[in-house]
């Protein structure tokens, strides 16, 4: 675990709001057993996180966990424990997740960081063993960030630009680094997005895709591009991950449109987090649409019982569809299942009202 990569926890008599109210975090002491600096760092959050509202285990319960918090995803017991995880839809995050959370005050959305996954081992990959990298233009956080991909990765950060520098990763295509870098030929330039897709899909990559744009053009197509919700794919796990693959390939988000063991539908809020073998909801509607409901009609008004299906039109037949409002995929994936059946529940009276008899 690269720690420390935020500012430490939450102190006594600092304020918090409680927008973990609701989620269950599970981690497992035991994996910690050769590491006391990081045990200790996992206590100090796991006080954090109790004063932010979330509830914090270390025996895993299918019914109640709905973040399981790993170092790792391949090695030892928290292997076995990610793949249990996977099938069961929770959502798996990493201690620089919670890090982040708990430094910024806020659900940080999972998918804004490849960090925010857990490494398939923290030996490093051995192809990157011999990868020397410098970063120029990056700063802050954001930099930070590139160090601790590279140790994740197993090669190597320089702070100076040398001739054992093997790789270059420029925020923009300009400077005395980026200047020397493309006189001597000596370094690859690529920008952030190689390392992170050396890290996301765990393999040395070839460095031409990723050495037309700066880091400054990347950011600015993330931004332009329209946000897809669907839940990463691991490539790194070979066949576990079969059928949220072929979904995938279909066109479909694995981990949306089912409930989760207290009956709450999961939407595109709480992705990943359904039980596998409970039956989905059918995803028909186009991304981007709105996410209804569909409820039996009591006749005193309200809702219960209800499920949801992405709709186009109205309900009929002793039922209503009742609109929240909210694009899918517009909220963080973190957000626990209770809370978006609760927000779909209260936009429901604003919107239709009482049901008539």
């Amino acid at each position: 675990m690269s720690v420390p990569m935020f500012a430490s926890s939450l102190q006594a008599d600092e304020n918090a709001d409680s927008f973990m109210l609701g989620m269950t975090f599970f981690y497992d002491p035991a994996s910690f057993v050769n590491s006391p600096t990081a045990e200790a760092k996992a206590a100090d959050h796991a006080k954090s996180l109790r004063r932010l509202g979330a509830n914090i285990v270390t025996e895993y319960d299918k019914d109640a966990t709905t973040h399981v918090v790993l170092m790792t995803t391949g090695v030892g017991a928290e292997a076995d424990i990610y793949k249990r995880a996977k099938k069961e839809r929770k959502r798996v995050v990493s201690w620089d997740w919670i890090e982040a959370c708990i430094h910024k005050g806020e659900l940080v959305p999972i998918d804004d960081c490849v960090l925010y996954h857990p490494p398939l081992t923290l030996d490093g990959h051995p192809d990157m063993a011999d990868v020397r990298v410098c970063v120029t233009g990056y700063v802050g956080e954001r930099r930070q960030q590139l160090i601790n991909m590279c140790k994740s990765l197993g090669c190597e950060y320089m702070r100076v630009l040398d001739r054992k520098s093997t790789h270059l990763v420029c925020y923009e295509f300009e400077g005395a680094k980026w200047a020397k870098a493309t006189q001597t030929g000596l370094q690859r330039i690529v920008s952030h997005r190689w390392l992170e897709e050396c890290l996301r899909q765990w393999r040395r990559l070839d460095e031409t895709p990723f050495a037309t744009l700066s880091g400054k053009d990347e950011d600015a197509m993330a931004v332009a591009e329209v946000p897809d919700s669907q839940e990463p794919l691991d490539d790194h796990l070979g066949g576990d991950d079969e059928e949220a693959r072929n979904a995938a390939a279909a066109g479909q988000n694995p981990g949306a449109g089912g409930r989760n063991s207290l009956g709450t539908f999961v939407t595109e809020l709480t992705t990943g987090m359904a039980p596998a073998g409970e039956e989905e909801a059918p995803a028909t509607a186009p991304r981007n649409t709105v996410l209804r409901q569909t409820v039996d009609a009591p006749r005193t008004g309200g809702t219960s019982g209800g499920s949801f299906v992405p709709s186009s039109g109205g309900g009929s037949g002793g039922s209503i569809a009742i609109s929240a409002g909210i694009p899918a995929g517009n909220c963080c994936d973190a957000m626990p299942s209770f809370a978006a059946s609760t927000l779909y529940a209260s936009t429901a009276s604003a919107i239709v009202g009482n049901v008539p008899t």
